[in-house]
């Protein structure tokens, strides 16, 4: 969210940049970490070819694209607003998992609701108080 303050001059493009390359650093770090503790397995033992193919849309997509758009959106409605609709990630991460067979469990679902109605009606608030103006 700094990035916007920050970054005041650079392109939404460079910011997304920024944003991964700092963030890539503390990500590796906690993998090794985790593999060396024997919480997580290496991904060099993985061989298959879908699997890897599957991680590299979604690093591209969610990481890339997503962060992309979200600095476009903070831009432009700012970045109270964009946070808001960051809110939003567990909720749709719940339904695109079900597309893969993945039932979400009571808290699952019950999370999911309370983050979108938490954005519906900071929406609704700011929609009521920009209508009375």
């Amino acid at each position: 969210m700094k990035a916007q303050a920050w970054f005041d001059r650079a392109s939404q493009l460079h910011r997304a940049y920024v944003a991964s390359l700092s963030s890539m650093g503390w990500l590796i770090l906690a993998s090794i970490v985790l593999i060396a503790l024997g919480a997580a397995r290496s991904p060099f033992d993985v061989h298959d070819g879908w699997l890897w193919t599957q991680l590299i849309i979604v690093a591209a997509l969610a990481s890339g694209l997503g962060s992309y758009c979200w600095n476009i959106g903070a831009a432009r409605l700012g970045v109270a607003v964009a946070s808001l609709w960051v809110n939003l990630v567990p909720f749709f991460a719940v339904l695109w998992s079900m597309t893969y067979g993945f039932m979400p469990n009571g808290y699952q679902i019950a999370g999911g609701l309370v983050a979108l109605s938490g954005v519906v009606y900071m929406q609704w608030r700011k929609l009521a108080v920009t209508q009375s103006i």
